[in-house]
């Protein structure tokens, strides 16, 4: 390991400073600190050629190799990736096949070393009782880092800070051939329509995508192949079948966008709020998925079976035809979650997620299918239906126009949105119980920016993510942990204090 520093005057650097030696024979000065040895340094054609103790003749090689290389790392890119490394204060370039050959092994050391780290307290009783197979964990990040590791050429991060916002691009290229080449796809044709229009403001995240079916039906099939494996039992391939067969039955019914809203609503019974448009292009094959796959939750379906597995119970009921509004029929479902004894931790929390019960509303509309879940779920729905009727939304709202402006062509992209990672706290801390203290406090901090984001991919199979953090956001987000660590502090010290009554 080593780094090339850009120098004026090499010779007058090593002259001048005196924690640097007189150059030797091969041109290398030691660098001592407090009279002790610390590294090298020889000189490279304009710049100071570093590295650490005991890596003398590495740094000697890898003089001559890089003075013998006619070509460098631009000879490797494409005209994107040049851009974005020449344009970009700081570049990061990772070259990931020749670096997981390092780090791949690491990883999966210590995957397996948590893997048996969590048997042996099972067995011994030591740590709380895990529904999930720790071998089942472990196989499920371990496949989809193995996934990754194996289907990605390289990797290059680059970032843009300035002083009211900190912009960055990542740029993943697949390698050819792989999962990861057919999860990441191929550019959309079309543009997002008024699709952005149906995104809420306020909401915790935002999305709108342009429907690539066939790498979405392959994310979907890698995704369920790992969770199969994910409890102790595992789930029969027969099970799997069902899921891969409904979730291919789903992607091909589909249009080609969407708009997802996902947000809190803190004074419901039923917090948790998310609303989806979406074009389809086969309605009754589409709302037939949708149908099958709330029976898959059903008692005894793969997908109740799963979450048993989880050691979590569920109860769907199903209501096609709930409603009729202006002519169009909702159909309605409950879902009921259940984890533990009622006053549980796990059993608190899902109660404070979902309330007693999650509804679910959906219709068809024209080309589109609105979807809601929450306990406003029908007024939502009634909602969205207006808006499809009178020809979709006239403008977009204002955090997603503000999202675009601070993204350079994203109404181009594949999929743009926000994200707030205040909202998203003060969702966890609304939800959070901690064993043996009273119910946190709603914590709200308010907030009034956006994290923005937009993705495409390229027709030479990269994926690039443009992202964009406001400076007035970092300052909501020290804002709200200076609200909640106290919070959870007070809450720690009242469980230690009753531990120490009870001893």
């Amino acid at each position: 390991i080593g780094a090339l520093i850009p120098v004026r005057d090499y010779e007058k650097l090593v002259s001048s400073s005196s924690n640097l030696g007189e150059p030797d024979d091969d041109g290398v000065s030691t660098i001592t600190v407090n009279g002790q040895p610390q590294g090298f340094v020889t000189d490279f054609r304009r710049g100071a050629l570093v590295c650490p103790q005991g890596q003398r003749e590495n740094l000697i090689r890898v003089k001559e190799m890089m003075g013998r290389r006619r070509q460098g790392l631009a000879n490797a890119l494409d005209d994107d990736e040049i851009e974005l490394s020449t344009s970009s204060p700081v570049w990061l370039y990772l070259d990931v096949q020749e670096g997981s050959k390092l780090v791949g092994p690491m990883v999966f050391m210590g995957l397996e070393k948590m893997k048996a780290d969590l048997q042996k307290m099972q067995e011994s009783g030591q740590g709380p009782p895990l529904p999930m197979d720790p071998a089942g964990i472990v196989g499920f990040y371990g496949g989809i880092i193995k996934m990754v590791l194996s289907g990605t050429e390289r990797l290059m991060v680059g970032l843009s800070p300035a002083s009211d916002m900190c912009s960055a691009t990542v740029c993943m290229k697949a390698v050819p051939g792989t999962d990861m080449a057919e999860i990441v796809g191929s550019p959309v044709e079309g543009d997002f329509g008024n699709m952005l229009g149906y995104l809420e403001d306020d909401s915790m995240m935002n999305l709108s995508g342009k429907i690539d079916h066939k790498s979405l039906k392959a994310g979907y099939m890698k995704l369920i192949d790992f969770m199969g494996h994910l409890t102790k039992e595992g789930l029969p391939e027969a099970d799997l079948a069902v899921m891969r067969e409904l979730t291919a039955e789903m992607v091909n019914a589909l249009g080609d966008s969407l708009a997802i809203s996902f947000g809190l609503d803190e004074e419901s019974t039923s917090p948790l709020s998310i609303k989806y448009v979406i074009k389809v292009k086969n309605k009754e094959a589409f709302g037939k998925a949708l149908e099958q796959e709330l029976q898959l939750m059903q008692e005894e379906g793969p997908l109740s079976r799963l979450y048993d597995g989880f050691g979590m119970e569920m109860d769907v009921k199903v209501e096609p035809g709930a409603a009729t509004y202006k002519g169009v029929e909702i159909d309605a479902a409950e879902v009921t979650f259940k984890m533990g004894e009622e006053d549980s931790p796990m059993g608190q929390m899902l109660r404070n997620m979902f309330g007693d019960k999650l509804p679910y509303c959906w219709a068809f509309v024209d080309d589109y299918c609105v979807y809601a879940i929450g306990a406003d779920a029908d007024k939502t729905v009634r909602r969205l239906i207006d808006q499809v009727m009178a020809g979709g939304p006239k403008k977009v709202g204002a955090e997603m126009k503000a999202a675009l402006a601070a993204i350079p062509d994203s109404a181009e992209a594949d999929a743009v949105g926000t994200f707030n990672y205040v909202r998203m706290l003060n969702m966890v801390s609304s939800m959070m119980v901690m064993p043996g203290a009273e119910p946190m406090p709603q914590v709200s901090v308010p907030t009034e920016s956006n994290v923005a984001f937009a993705a495409r991919t390229t027709v030479d199979g990269k994926l690039m993510v443009q992202l964009a953090l406001p400076k007035k956001h970092l300052l909501e987000i020290k804002s709200a942990f200076e609200k909640i660590i106290p919070v959870i502090e007070k809450q720690q010290k009242e469980i230690q204090r009753q531990q120490r009554q009870q001893q």
